[in-house]
């Protein structure tokens, strides 16, 4: 796993005022839209990623989000699962999924598909 990874992310949490038990509790699809709004842009400065982090909804109903979620990295039109790093727990895959990104090896990834997309949150 890339040092850089470690203390950017790090970097990041403080920056951001989060935390990796920001979610334990729950959120809402407009909280994860600014975070990962903030994901994106952060990503894109530390390492010139081109991807955006996205929330995956498992329900949809016109541009309302709910049901269970699941963090992913799109990029070419395809979306790589990721470990949510703001519930306990997930911070560390989180890095480390990150790290595969960053080296560009998005292929040993799982990825899912995308059938629509609101901002940051998507079905």
């Amino acid at each position: 796993m890339s040092a850089s990874v470690v203390i950017e992310f790090a970097k990041f949490l403080q920056e951001h005022q989060y935390s990796t038990r920001m979610w334990d509790g729950g959120y809402t699809p407009e909280e994860s839209n600014a975070v990962c709004h903030d994901l994106t842009q952060w990503a894109e400065g530390a390492w010139q990623l081109p991807g955006e982090f996205l929330m995956l909804w498992s329900r949809a109903e016109e541009t309302k989000f709910f049901g269970d979620s699941e963090l992913v990295y799109f990029v070419s039109d395809i979306a790589y699962l990721l470990p949510n790093p703001f519930i306990e727990g997930d911070a560390e895959g989180f890095v480390q999924t990150l790290s595969t990104i960053v080296a560009g090896h998005v292929e040993t990834l799982y990825s899912v598909p995308i059938q629509q997309r609101v901002l940051y949150n998507a079905i």
